[in-house]
């Protein structure tokens, strides 16, 4: 299987799960919902880290996966301030739609972007100054 349907279904998994985590109010199934949501959110994750180190050449891992790893947590605290902001206003399952919503938009991202299609066996091209080791410290 394609990493890039692996991640495509665990977005649409989260999503989903967060939305119907929204309309019940039935402990064990808000329970087996929310075990779904980050499952399938940590799956989501684990995979872009595997993806991302197959087609990075050695040289340039450690700068890929920083880069990586800063948009990606850094979209956490913007998500977690609106979705807190919506659910403080209207109600908390207000707030779980919102929720949703934005993993619905990394669902869309990569259904557009064709992830499902994209090739983890091709490799990002090394572009000139990559080497550092001739810098010392």
């Amino acid at each position: 299987m394609r990493l890039g349907v692996i991640s495509v279904v665990a977005f649409a998994v989260a999503s989903a799960s967060t939305l119907a985590l929204s309309t019940t109010g039935i402990l064990p199934i808000a329970m087996a919902l929310f075990f779904a949501c980050f499952a399938s959110a940590e799956l989501a994750g684990i995979n872009s880290w595997v993806f991302r180190q197959s087609v990075t050449p050695d040289n340039l891992q450690a700068r890929v996966n920083t880069s990586a790893r800063m948009v990606s947590l850094g979209g956490y605290p913007v998500g977690a301030l609106v979705a807190g902001f919506v659910a403080q206003v209207t109600n908390v399952r207000a707030g779980l739609v919102v929720a949703a919503g934005g993993v619905a938009v990394s669902l869309t991202i990569g259904v557009v972007t064709r992830l499902v299609t994209a090739d983890p066996k091709a490799t990002i091209p090394d572009v000139g100054g990559s080497d550092i080791s001739g810098i010392r410290p």
